[in-house]
């Protein structure tokens, strides 16, 4: 009985951890990064002439795509590391490579914020 408590303990700080480096991808892709403009620069060409090429259509798609960004490559050292130890599950260990490589990612946008107030 005790195992099963362990498995739902250690499941819900998985999903805490998730929910952390979704958390902080959201915010990098808002536009206090230093990596919107350049992003939604090189984007307006391609959004022209469709449904999302209005001004809120650049600037939410700019925002997805560099959430998306975020959240993809802060995994790869996790994924890394999961792969060097030959591990089929993400462990405590790699999502938290993950939350801090995230972080880091997110670090510039967050000084960028700090700076408005």
């Amino acid at each position: 009985m005790a195992h099963a408590h362990d498995e739902r303990q250690f499941t819900f700080l998985r999903l805490v951890l998730l929910a952390g480096i979704i958390v902080i991808a959201i915010f990098n892709g808002r536009g206090f990064s230093p990596a919107f403009d350049p992003l939604l620069y090189l984007l307006t060409p391609f959004l022209r002439g469709t449904p999302l090429g209005t001004q809120m259509g650049f600037f939410y798609t700019t925002s997805v795509l560099l959430s998306l960004m975020t959240f993809m490559f802060s995994g790869l050292p996790a994924a890394l590391y999961e792969r060097v130890l030959r591990r089929r599950s993400s462990s405590v260990v790699s999502l938290l490579i993950w939350l801090a490589v995230a972080a880091l990612m997110a670090y510039p946008a967050y000084q960028a914020w700090q700076d408005m107030f």
